[in-house]
Protein backbone atom coordinates (compact mmCIF):
# COMPACT_ATOMS: atom_id res chain seq x y z
CA UNK A 1 0.00 0.00 0.00
CA UNK A 2 1.43 3.54 -1.21
CA UNK A 3 2.13 6.29 1.42
CA UNK A 4 0.28 9.38 0.93
CA UNK A 5 2.39 12.07 1.60
CA UNK A 6 1.05 15.71 2.98
CA UNK A 7 1.12 18.91 0.33
CA UNK A 8 3.74 20.54 2.62
CA UNK A 9 7.25 20.09 3.67
CA UNK A 10 9.32 21.30 6.57
CA UNK A 11 12.79 22.80 5.00
CA UNK A 12 15.68 23.85 7.10
CA UNK A 13 18.32 25.87 5.98
CA UNK A 14 21.49 24.93 7.84
CA UNK A 15 24.22 26.81 8.38
CA UNK A 16 27.78 24.19 7.39
CA UNK A 17 30.80 24.55 9.38
CA UNK A 18 33.41 23.40 6.53
CA UNK A 19 36.38 23.16 8.75
CA UNK A 20 34.31 20.70 11.39
CA UNK A 21 32.49 19.28 8.56
CA UNK A 22 29.01 19.55 10.66
CA UNK A 23 26.20 21.31 11.06
CA UNK A 24 26.44 24.57 12.71
CA UNK A 25 22.94 26.05 13.04
CA UNK A 26 19.44 26.48 11.73
CA UNK A 27 19.40 29.82 9.88
CA UNK A 28 15.62 29.47 8.83
CA UNK A 29 13.00 26.53 9.29
CA UNK A 30 9.62 27.03 7.14
CA UNK A 31 7.23 24.94 5.68
CA UNK A 32 6.67 24.90 1.61
CA UNK A 33 5.15 23.44 -0.75
CA UNK A 34 7.16 20.41 -2.35
CA UNK A 35 7.06 22.28 -5.62
CA UNK A 36 8.55 25.23 -4.39
CA UNK A 37 11.27 22.92 -2.26
CA UNK A 38 11.82 22.27 -5.89
CA UNK A 39 12.76 25.63 -6.25
CA UNK A 40 15.21 26.12 -3.10
CA UNK A 41 16.87 23.44 -4.05
CA UNK A 42 17.89 23.74 -7.28
CA UNK A 43 19.32 27.64 -6.75
CA UNK A 44 22.86 27.97 -6.64
CA UNK A 45 22.45 30.62 -3.14
CA UNK A 46 19.60 32.00 -1.09
CA UNK A 47 19.16 35.54 0.56
CA UNK A 48 17.83 35.15 4.21
CA UNK A 49 17.10 38.04 6.45
CA UNK A 50 19.40 40.38 3.74
CA UNK A 51 21.93 37.68 4.12
CA UNK A 52 23.64 36.18 1.03
CA UNK A 53 24.44 32.31 1.49
CA UNK A 54 25.27 29.53 -1.11
CA UNK A 55 24.18 25.96 -1.00
CA UNK A 56 26.57 23.06 -0.33
CA UNK A 57 24.57 20.40 -0.16
CA UNK A 58 20.63 19.19 0.42
CA UNK A 59 18.77 16.41 1.82
CA UNK A 60 15.35 14.81 2.53
CA UNK A 61 15.36 12.57 5.85
CA UNK A 62 12.96 9.97 6.34
CA UNK A 63 10.63 11.77 8.38
CA UNK A 64 10.24 13.47 4.99
CA UNK A 65 12.08 17.01 6.32
CA UNK A 66 14.15 18.69 4.03
CA UNK A 67 17.69 20.25 5.02
CA UNK A 68 19.84 22.61 2.53
CA UNK A 69 23.14 23.16 3.88
CA UNK A 70 24.55 26.79 3.07
CA UNK A 71 27.54 28.75 3.63
CA UNK A 72 28.02 32.56 3.54
CA UNK A 73 28.68 33.55 0.22
CA UNK A 74 31.52 32.96 -1.43
CA UNK A 75 31.11 33.02 -5.25
CA UNK A 76 34.10 31.16 -6.16
CA UNK A 77 32.37 30.21 -9.19
CA UNK A 78 31.50 33.40 -10.61
CA UNK A 79 34.20 35.64 -9.37
CA UNK A 80 34.57 37.61 -12.65
CA UNK A 81 30.50 38.91 -11.75
CA UNK A 82 30.32 39.02 -7.59
CA UNK A 83 30.35 42.74 -7.30
CA UNK A 84 27.44 42.84 -9.79
CA UNK A 85 25.68 39.85 -8.63
CA UNK A 86 26.02 42.00 -4.80
CA UNK A 87 24.88 45.22 -6.45
CA UNK A 88 21.97 43.66 -8.00
CA UNK A 89 21.20 42.09 -5.07
CA UNK A 90 21.53 44.81 -2.23
CA UNK A 91 21.98 48.02 -3.90
CA UNK A 92 18.33 47.73 -6.18
CA UNK A 93 14.76 48.44 -5.48
CA UNK A 94 13.89 46.22 -2.62
CA UNK A 95 10.24 45.11 -2.89
CA UNK A 96 8.63 42.28 -1.87
CA UNK A 97 6.38 40.32 -4.40
CA UNK A 98 2.86 39.42 -3.23
CA UNK A 99 3.28 36.27 -5.26
CA UNK A 100 6.13 34.66 -6.44
CA UNK A 101 8.14 36.17 -9.47
CA UNK A 102 11.07 35.75 -11.16
CA UNK A 103 13.56 37.91 -12.79
CA UNK A 104 16.29 37.88 -15.27
CA UNK A 105 19.15 40.17 -15.21
CA UNK A 106 21.47 40.25 -17.71
CA UNK A 107 25.74 41.27 -17.99
CA UNK A 108 25.62 44.23 -19.53
CA UNK A 109 28.53 46.85 -20.28
CA UNK A 110 29.92 46.06 -16.68
CA UNK A 111 27.25 45.24 -14.26
CA UNK A 112 23.72 43.59 -14.48
CA UNK A 113 20.74 44.80 -15.99
CA UNK A 114 16.80 43.82 -15.21
CA UNK A 115 16.26 42.08 -18.38
CA UNK A 116 12.14 40.51 -17.73
CA UNK A 117 10.48 40.08 -14.45
CA UNK A 118 7.00 37.80 -14.76
CA UNK A 119 5.31 35.55 -12.59
CA UNK A 120 5.62 31.76 -13.05
CA UNK A 121 2.54 30.04 -13.59
CA UNK A 122 3.80 27.73 -10.52
CA UNK A 123 6.51 27.17 -9.04
CA UNK A 124 7.53 24.13 -10.93
CA UNK A 125 7.22 26.27 -13.92
CA UNK A 126 9.67 28.45 -12.30
CA UNK A 127 11.99 25.29 -11.06
CA UNK A 128 12.09 24.26 -15.02
CA UNK A 129 14.14 27.43 -15.36
CA UNK A 130 16.95 26.50 -13.04
CA UNK A 131 17.27 22.90 -14.99
CA UNK A 132 19.12 24.50 -17.99
CA UNK A 133 22.36 26.14 -18.35
CA UNK A 134 21.56 27.68 -21.55
CA UNK A 135 18.39 29.55 -22.24
CA UNK A 136 16.15 32.26 -24.33
CA UNK A 137 14.68 35.03 -22.61
CA UNK A 138 13.22 37.99 -24.67
CA UNK A 139 14.91 36.24 -28.18
CA UNK A 140 18.28 36.39 -27.01
CA UNK A 141 20.31 32.87 -25.89
CA UNK A 142 21.75 33.40 -22.63
CA UNK A 143 23.84 31.54 -20.44
CA UNK A 144 23.06 30.78 -16.67
CA UNK A 145 25.61 32.25 -14.22
CA UNK A 146 23.78 32.19 -10.98
CA UNK A 147 20.68 31.53 -9.56
CA UNK A 148 19.30 33.15 -6.21
CA UNK A 149 16.31 32.48 -4.37
CA UNK A 150 15.42 35.79 -2.43
CA UNK A 151 13.01 34.95 0.59
CA UNK A 152 12.94 38.38 1.82
CA UNK A 153 11.37 39.68 -1.36
CA UNK A 154 9.87 36.34 -2.71
CA UNK A 155 11.82 36.84 -6.11
CA UNK A 156 13.67 34.03 -8.36
CA UNK A 157 16.84 36.25 -9.27
CA UNK A 158 18.31 34.87 -12.56
CA UNK A 159 22.04 36.09 -13.29
CA UNK A 160 22.82 35.53 -17.12
CA UNK A 161 25.41 36.44 -19.79
CA UNK A 162 24.38 36.94 -23.16
CA UNK A 163 26.02 33.96 -25.29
Amino acid sequence: MGHIQPNTIQLHYIEWDSDLMQEKEIISNWNVTRDYMFVCKLTDAVLIRNRLWEHVSHETNQLQQAAIYIIPFLGKNVKDYISGIQSAIFDGQCQAAEQFTVEWHLWKEQCFQLLTSYQPQGPLDAASLLLDHYAFVDQREVEMLLTVLDTDRNTLLLFAKQV
